[in-house]
């Protein structure tokens, strides 16, 4: 449209230079699909609340790892990357790692998270809407939002019971009301039935069944249906496509991990019942208590834990008999000096450093005291916690017992 307001009184408008000025307000009105009507004078205010309310988003034509985004219909896209220009979109593909974006045909720009950093797999998928906004100081455009994170609560969708079947089989069962759903790479699987995992013939080829160890329940999308498999590899932590097997092996970066379970020393598999995402053995089986002896170190010293990777808390108790000294313990990676004294109760950092629960002494050396506690796990590479021994005297017994675990990757039913 050219520049009119250069005309004073008594100028005329040319019939053409007339003309542009409604042009354009039509043009806005039938952007939105909406019919000219002489008698509806409100239209250009609803064409107007219509690219108020969609004309951010935008259809999604790319390839994997590099999206692009076109205006949808006859609606006006932006001719420029402004500051704070947003963008909605439905990927096409799931992204495997680093991704850019190209919107309207202005010009390709990286995808990445909130913090700048290279976005991960699985950041993006096809079940759900990517946001994305521009900054021009770094000339890229932020993802909001991100879901997939280190620790990953899994916000992907699972809904499914675990329970133990047999000393070989365990399976995931519908919950009341409904079957079974897991998101896989961006797709929602579903089955009516039972999904079973049986040791003894979805083991990852390669493998082998063995005593006291953890092994994981993986599932991948084989044409709309749920496949199952069993490994020892623990899935992606960090720096990759967190939660899916890192396809070492045999193994597949498509499979997903759904769960996980322990092997006793009989190589059966541990009794367990969940609840809320933990994982809590029915049995005192002889891996999951830890004999600490009669020892009495005065620093902190590191207890591996018979839980799988990837638990991010355990739920353990603590027996000590000792008629005067105390038992604490940390993180894995506590390192503040013990206290020189500690009560049965729980302690802040800015009390006892990185001391977290303390057992009492008992009435003598034969009599003490038991302490059932929750302690995160800080490393969840390498499952562990510290422990040491505060105040005088011998101990007699001391026993460490993990009640269970929590599986980021599991149920929640």
């Amino acid at each position: 449209m050219q520049d009119l307001n250069d005309k004073i009184t008594g100028s005329q408008l040319t019939a053409a230079e007339w003309d542009e000025v409604p042009s354009e307000l039509q043009n806005v009105i039938e952007a939105l699909g909406i019919a000219l009507l002489a008698e509806d004078l409100n239209q250009l205010g609803k064409a107007i609340a219509g690219y108020a309310a969609a004309s951010d988003f935008y259809s999604e034509t790319g390839v994997v790892d590099a999206y692009v985004c076109t205006k949808i219909g006859a609606k006006q896209g932006p001719p420029a990357y402004e500051p704070g220009l947003r963008v909605r979109f439905r990927p096409g593909n799931a992204n495997t790692g680093a991704s850019t974006i190209n919107v309207n045909g202005v010009g390709i720009r990286d995808l990445v998270r909130e913090d700048g950093s290279a976005l991960s797999a699985g950041d993006l998928v096809t079940a759900r809407d990517a946001v994305a906004r521009y900054d021009q100081a770094t000339d890229d455009f932020f993802l909001a939002d991100h879901v997939r994170t280190e620790t990953s609560e899994t916000s992907d969708l699972l809904v499914a019971r675990l329970s133990r079947v047999s000393d070989t089989t365990v399976k995931f069962s519908p919950v009341v009301g409904s079957g079974i759903k897991i998101e896989v790479d961006g797709a929602i699987l579903s089955q009516s039935g039972d999904l079973s995992f049986d040791i003894t013939s979805v083991l990852e080829s390669g493998q082998s069944e063995s005593a006291s160890t953890p092994f994981y329940l993986y599932v991948h999308d084989s044409s709309g249906s749920l496949a199952p498999h069993i490994s020892k590899t623990p899935p992606v932590f960090s720096g990759g496509k967190v939660g899916y097997h890192p396809g070492t092996g045999t193994g597949s970066t498509t499979w997903k991990c759904v769960g996980s379970f322990w092997n006793d020393a009989s190589s059966h598999v541990a009794e367990f019942f969940t609840s809320a995402g933990w994982h809590l053995f029915s049995e005192n089986g002889s891996d999951q208590l830890h004999t600490l002896g009669t020892s009495t170190p005065t620093a902190w010293t590191a207890q591996n834990l018979n839980v799988p990777q990837g638990a991010t808390a355990v739920k353990l108790a603590s027996l000590i008999r000792s008629s005067a000294a105390q038992a604490v313990y940390g993180l894995g990676n506590a390192t503040a000096t013990l206290p020189s004294d500690a009560g049965p109760k729980y302690y802040d950092d800015g009390g006892m450093g990185d001391v977290f629960v303390a057992t009492g002494p008992g009435a003598n050396a034969n009599e003490g005291t038991s302490l059932e506690f929750t302690l995160p796990i800080d490393d969840v590479a390498d499952p562990e916690v510290r422990w040491g021994i505060v105040g005088t005297g011998s101990v007699t017994k001391h026993i460490l017992k993990i009640n269970g675990y929590f599986d980021p990757y599991a149920p929640r039913y």
